[in-house]
């Protein structure tokens, strides 16, 4: 059963139950009224009879035949034992009195007056029951109202059921992969949220989806690639015409593609591991200033290839963090540094600690080609690359390694460039770390 169907049945039983209880309450509440107005017209048709035997000569069924009244039938008996009365009602009928025999729950009862050796009893018909009448008149209205009620639930239901039918099919479409499907929205009730929260997952998941296809068609070309170029020499390695230098220019291509191959299958499975990842577990202490400085002179046939010098000017910093990860950042973007600086370039490496804030503070600035604001706005997007004249220098994913060391570390890293000035790249990290001196 549907739970616009489920809804509507228990409003309506609901609203039956009140109905009645108030239609109940309603009989009950008149029953007083209904009798005594019965009583006081009992009363008054037995005083009636009674005044007209005692003032004419008439016998008391022809009175009684002349005052005939459909709804109050007055008729004589020589006997009151069936009415079970009590003694103090049977010594108030042998005065002259006339006593009120209610009978039932619903106002249904009898006037006994004695007269003579008879007893005179005027009760009522209860089909011409103005009591009846009224309960059976509210209970066609009782009726009425639950039949309206009924529609009425039902439009609401309707109503108020749409928006949850709407999300239930548009749920149905994000099943089936389509997250292009959109919920309008125009209440602001908790449903009215729901359908905004709902509205943004499909949202988030078409960019996640969009992520995915574009991060499955970056692998796939970056992979194409250097196996095309290997497979393409390993044929040309098949002829027997090649001269001994060609088949070592060929090797040395082959060996630098699968070192490429190599390169990109662990940035991408490190890439993986580091997404997954919310915490850094292997932290150590460990001398910030000297790992930068290590990383320098790792990287010192690329620099010095381009002739380029270092302004340096760092703290001592003890660093507490994942020294491998750490070393990471460091390489990629020094190894950048030195890519996009010019011929006999300077790059300027700053440290320091704000004491302040306890934060610690590099700057890594070069004075080669710089970047436009599109390039910066994507930089440390996975496999982007800004500059398609160094495309074989990288798969793009060395900046979206130091986006995701840096985040993990608690760090921020903010980028300053222009074209044609170079680029500063600034990383600050909380307070883990334990002293620092300057070193002139």
């Amino acid at each position: 059963m549907q739970l616009k169907s489920k809804l509507s049945i228990f409003l309506l039983i609901i609203i039956i139950i009140a109905s009645m209880f108030a239609y109940m309450g309603a009989i009950l509440a008149s029953n007083r009224s209904f009798i005594d107005t019965i009583k006081e017209n009992q009363r008054y048709i037995a005083e009636t009879i009674i005044s007209a035997k005692d003032e004419t000569d008439l016998s008391l069924d022809r009175i009684i035949a002349i005052t005939h009244n459909a709804l109050y039938p007055a008729i004589l008996t020589k006997s009151i034992e069936d009415l079970n009365l009590n003694e103090r009602d049977i010594n108030l009928l042998e005065n002259g009195s006339i006593v009120f025999i209610k009978q039932r729950v619903i106002p249904v009862g009898i006037s006994v007056v004695k007269a003579n050796e008879y007893y005179l009893r005027v009760g009522y018909q209860p089909e011409n029951n103005l009591f009846r009448n009224y309960a059976m008149l509210l209970a066609y209205a009782l009726l009425f109202s639950i039949v309206v009620f009924m529609l009425i639930i039902v439009g609401l239901s309707n109503k108020a059921m749409k928006p949850i039918v709407l999300l239930n099919n548009a749920t149905q479409e994000v099943a089936k992969g389509n997250f292009d499907v959109v919920v309008v929205n125009d209440s602001q009730d908790e449903i009215g949220q729901l359908t905004d929260s709902f509205n943004k997952m499909t949202k988030e998941l078409k960019s996640i989806e969009y992520l995915r296809k574009d991060f499955v068609s970056n692998v796939s070309h970056e992979f194409k690639t250097p196996i095309s170029s290997i497979l393409g020499f390993a044929k040309l390695l098949d002829n027997d015409k090649l001269t001994d230098e060609e088949k070592k220019e060929y090797l040395a291509i082959i060996v630098e593609e699968s070192e490429r191959l190599s390169n990109l299958s662990t940035n991408i499975l490190k890439l993986s591991k580091l997404e997954s990842q919310d915490i850094v577990f292997n932290k150590t202490e460990y001398s910030l200033d000297e790992q930068i400085r290590r990383v320098i002179l790792l990287l010192e046939p690329k620099w010095c290839e381009k002739n380029i010098d270092f302004d340096i000017e760092m703290e001592s910093i003890s660093f507490l963090a994942d020294e491998d990860l750490m070393q990471q950042v460091w390489i990629n973007l020094l190894n950048n540094a030195i890519v996009y600086s010019n011929q006999n370039g300077i790059i300027h490496i700053r440290m320091y600690k704000q004491k302040e804030e306890e934060k610690a503070v590099i700057i890594i600035q070069d004075e080669g080609k710089g970047m436009d604001k599109h390039t910066q706005e994507r930089m440390f997007e996975k496999f982007f690359k800004g500059d398609p004249s160094h495309s074989k220098e990288g798969a793009g994913l060395g900046l979206a390694l130091v986006k995701r060391i840096v985040d993990l570390h608690q760090g921020i890293i903010e980028v300053e460039s222009e074209l044609g000035k170079g680029t500063a790249i600034k990383l600050t990290f909380p307070n883990e770390f334990r002293g620092w001196e300057t070193i002139r």
